[in-house]
């Protein structure tokens, strides 16, 4: 039984005006539980839209939206949206731009709080979500604007994770860091996908991030899904990227030229070190 389930959803901006766009066209998609889904597209694709619409933020203008056994139409409540949200994280870009608090323990306390736990308990879930994410325990009485931007992005993450979210969105969560704080945040969701079985739905740019990590990969072009597979399938034809205006990644690129030299690859490459354990092989072969 899918954890999410997309039935004919379409979204319209301004509807009923002069100044109506179409976001979303029936949107049909199916993510499993403790699942790890990319879902991909240039911008304007409508990819922000579907998470907001997941979230509650938006309600679909038709279709609905199911999350376990609560659903999302363009009738919801405010308390079936709220039961829904008590299960979802989104991490959004720059998320340390949404620290207010005093102090970095108050601020990853704020978020359980607010769904109604106690002081004591919202401390406490704070304190394990600052282990997750790697914040030393010394940290917890300092202000969060005292930080550097990658201790501060890491406060911000723990405050999402502090509300024991089934479900977590990553919207572009490694904008502005540099490669290694890049790897460092994608390693980070890696580990609670596989650990603490949360379903993780990622929307990004980096088609280099939804090879590596996730296990399915959603298409959106021109507020339709076009596609979805597994990313093998998703990144093996190069042209047919180019025509939904993705990047190629670094290492199908390769491949594709390697190809031209008679190498082949099954399975396709996603990773660096997929690529080179299939050519050493190869290499191997043609000098017995």
């Amino acid at each position: 039984m899918p954890k999410i389930e997309f039935k004919q959803v379409a979204f319209t901006y301004q509807p009923n005006t002069p100044f109506a766009v179409k976001a979303l066209d029936h949107i049909n998609l199916e993510i499993p539980e403790n699942s790890y889904t990319a879902i991909v597209g240039h911008t304007g694709s409508g990819k922000s839209t579907i998470i907001q619409l997941l979230d509650g933020l938006l309600l679909p203008t038709s279709g609905s939206i199911r999350v376990d056994e609560n659903v999302i139409s363009a009738t919801s409540s405010n308390a079936q949206l709220g039961r829904i949200r008590s299960q979802i994280g989104i991490v959004f870009q720059f998320p340390e731009a949404q620290l207010f608090e005093e102090t970095v323990l108050k601020d990853i306390a704020f978020g359980p709080q607010n769904f109604g736990k106690s002081e004591e308990e919202a401390f406490a879930l704070a304190r394990e979500a600052m282990q997750l994410v790697g914040l030393d325990a010394d940290l917890a009485e300092r202000s969060p604007f005292e930080l550097s931007g990658g201790q501060m992005r890491r406060v911000a993450i723990a405050g999402v994770l502090a509300m024991k979210p089934s479900i977590l969105i990553l919207d572009e969560p490694t904008a502005g860091l540099d490669p290694r704080g890049q790897r460092e945040t994608m390693q980070l969701f890696e580990r609670l996908h596989v650990d603490q079985h949360v379903t993780v739905i990622l929307v990004t740019h980096q088609m280099e991030d939804a090879a590596q990590y996730a296990d399915q990969i959603a298409v959106m072009n021109g507020g339709q899904l076009v596609k979805v597979a597994e990313p093998a399938q998703i990144f093996a034809n190069p042209q047919w990227l180019k025509d939904n205006h993705l990047t190629v990644p670094k290492t199908t690129q390769m491949a594709h030229e390697l190809e031209r030299g008679g190498f082949t690859f099954n399975p396709y490459p996603l990773t660096l070190e997929q690529l080179a354990v299939q050519i050493k092989r190869q290499l191997e072969s043609r000098t017995q």
